[in-house]
């Protein structure tokens, strides 16, 4: 099997409806390509329907919901194809999508996908590399190394040697941190602007949306600088810095004639940004104290993250971060050993 394209879905059957048919158009033009659709626990009747209507399409589902990091993970642990596709239920691939992601394969570079907005068809995903605070800023194609799980493939092999989606970071900086952790290991990337898929999603985001996307990233990269103590003291202190600067730039006035936030949309900061829950303080979802200040939010997760860094959930097998097996999935990324069987 060449490739595989892997859909996480929850309650979004008319979504589906008009995503499925181009996507089977697609794999039955280029043939052998699979389609997975991963529900997670729907209560719309997406199961049933899908199966009476699209019986060519693998259906795994979900007994509880999971998120989609989960779901993505559980398909991928099925999935026959050598290149894996992931997309979001809530848009349509462009006619020629996968054809650009097939040309661009060449089994060991992560392809980044071009998302847009459904409706206008402003470009959602521009290239973007990841900072050593795990934020990104944009750049040009040829330096960008992260993209949204929206639309963007890895290579099985790549996949596997990271250990997938970490599931204790369900949703919000998931696909960041799959791709920093790929990065690290020495996976390659490549932006592939002709791979355009209309989400119907947004990458505008503001409230708790905004304290979630910011909490993840802090736990997640303090878990991978954990055992470097440099730069976890980096780290922590920059941080910092730039939380005390986002909480004083969303909660400035905004000058006369500018726009709030949710339109002007990236990942900019103009002042009057609606940062309405942050100022609130951090809960870190059950990984270490509750915090006054979000400015010090990186100064005192650690004690849940880092001395302990285990998730209150045991992580499932396939999706553990970066430990002493880094050399094991170096040798993967080189081709040196066989790739483990699918779990």
């Amino acid at each position: 099997m060449r490739a595989s394209i892997i859909v996480p879905t929850h309650n979004r059957r008319d979504d589906l409806a008009e995503l499925l048919p181009e996507l089977s158009r697609q794999a039955a033009v280029w043939g052998d390509t699979e389609i997975i659709v991963v529900d997670d626990a729907s209560s719309d009747g997406t199961a049933a329907w899908l199966a009476a209507t699209f019986p060519a399409i693998r259906l795994i589902r979900n007994e509880a919901s999971a998120g989609p990091a989960a779901s993505r993970n559980r398909g991928a642990r099925v999935a026959a194809g050598g290149l894996l596709l992931f997309l979001d239920s809530d848009g349509v691939p462009e006619p020629d999508w996968l054809k650009a992601m097939l040309h661009a394969a060449d089994g060991l570079t992560v392809l980044l996908g071009c998302p847009v907005d459904y409706a206008t068809g402003r470009v959602q995903g521009t290239p973007r590399r990841a900072t050593f605070l795990g934020k990104s800023l944009r750049c040009a194609p040829e330096a960008a190394n992260t993209g949204p799980s929206c639309n963007f493939a890895f290579p099985r092999r790549v996949f596997l040697a990271v250990g997938g989606f970490d599931e204790s970071i369900p949703y919000y900086f998931e696909d960041s941190d799959l791709c920093i952790r790929a990065r690290m290991a020495g996976a390659r990337f490549r932006y592939v602007p002709e791979a355009v898929f209309r989400h119907k999603g947004t990458e505008t985001k503001r409230g708790d949306a905004i304290r979630m996307q910011e909490e993840n990233s802090s736990f997640a990269m303090l878990r991978l600088y954990r055992t470097r103590k440099p730069l976890l003291a980096a780290f922590v202190l920059c941080n910092a810095l730039w939380m005390t600067a986002r909480v004083a730039l969303c909660r400035a006035p905004a000058l006369p004639g500018e726009r709030p936030r949710e339109q002007v949309g990236g990942g900019g900061m103009p002042r009057g940004a609606g940062l309405t829950r942050m100022p609130k303080g951090f809960s870190m979802h059950r990984r270490g104290p509750r915090v006054w200040m979000p400015a010090f939010a990186s100064t005192t997760v650690p004690a849940g993250c880092v001395w302990n860094p285990r998730p209150t959930q045991a992580a499932p097998r396939g999706t553990r971060p970066q430990s002493a097996e880094h050399l094991r999935r170096s040798a993967l990324l080189a081709g040196k050993r066989a790739v483990p069987g699918r779990g």
